[in-house]
């Protein structure tokens, strides 16, 4: 089975560490950053960027509208279900759903 570190171009240390305890030796570390690294990075913040969730107020500051409206499309389910998420008592808003919606219905 391989790791993720492997499968990201990490390579690992295989020199032996020095014994601790009853004659074992630790595992290999994985060390160095493979060549893509800053490649796979910006992706992987691309990604985040995309998946953070927001509050109605921080919504509507991204999207310039009233906090107003925010709420009268989630009541009249304008925005798509899978764009709002619940975390307990409150609800969020996916960015990078709400995204996706608004380049969609651009588009029409």
């Amino acid at each position: 089975m391989t790791s993720i570190a492997h499968n990201l171009g990490f390579k690992a240390n295989t020199a032996k560490l020095p014994s601790v305890g009853r004659g074992k030796t630790s595992e290999p570390k994985f060390s160095g950053a493979p060549n893509n690294a800053g490649a796979i990075m910006g992706v992987l913040f691309d990604n985040l960027e995309n998946e953070q969730l927001l509050t109605a107020e921080e919504l509507a500051v991204r999207l310039n509208i009233a906090v107003k409206t925010v709420r009268k499309w989630r009541y009249e389910n304008v925005l798509p279900q899978d764009s709002m998420v619940k975390l307990r008592h409150q609800v969020r808003y996916r960015w990078g759903k709400v995204l996706g919606w608004l380049n969609a219905k651009g588009a029409r």
